[in-house]
């Protein structure tokens, strides 16, 4: 998609991530989920039926995804909730939407699995 997506994107989002707050005395990460943001735009797109490819015979199926505009902080393994959607995302995969003849990011790409 080359241009801006915001026309598209018609859902809001809440991005949660594991953050360090400190050690234990055996030196192991404690950790405690904090909120990055919310209300934040998006376009959520579940994943398609499964297919067979010609080739190899292998069946593929195509992963969720959430789009968002650039600059959004979102990191693999976040969790994801969409508003309306009733499970949560885990993130396994980001990759960013450019616009090659001007050189800019116009969106950010995220392919997720349904958390737990």
């Amino acid at each position: 998609m080359i241009g801006s997506t915001a026309a598209f994107l018609n859902d809001e989002a809440t991005i949660r991530r594991e953050d360090q707050t400190a050690t234990n005395e055996l030196g192991e990460p404690i950790t405690e989920t904090v909120t990055v943001a919310e209300g934040v735009a998006c376009a959520y797109q579940p994943g398609s039926t499964s297919s067979v490819r010609e080739d190899s015979g292998e069946r593929v199926q195509k992963p969720a995804e959430i789009r968002f505009g650039p600059g959004v902080d979102v990191r693999e393994g976040d969790r994801i909730t969409i508003a309306g959607v009733e499970t949560t995302f885990e993130v396994r995969g980001i990759s960013e939407e450019r616009d090659t003849s001007r050189d800019l990011t116009v969106g950010i790409v995220c392919e997720v699995e349904r958390d737990g």
